[in-house]
């Protein structure tokens, strides 16, 4: 085995990157979508009604 082919069994530097990227991405996605959820069902009902 040539330290060529070795290189290439072990996730690089830039495959963790994007990885943490993604698990970042996808992370705040779902705390924005929660988090409205959250302010939706906890504002006073007058304001929910003006809205529609």
């Amino acid at each position: 085995m040539s330290g060529k082919e070795k290189v290439y069994d072990s996730p690089t530097r830039k495959d963790w990157i994007r990885t943490f990227y993604t698990f970042a991405y996808i992370s705040l996605l779902i705390l924005i979508i929660v988090s409205g959820i959250i302010r939706y069902f906890q504002a006073p009902a007058s304001y929910v009604e003006e809205s529609k």
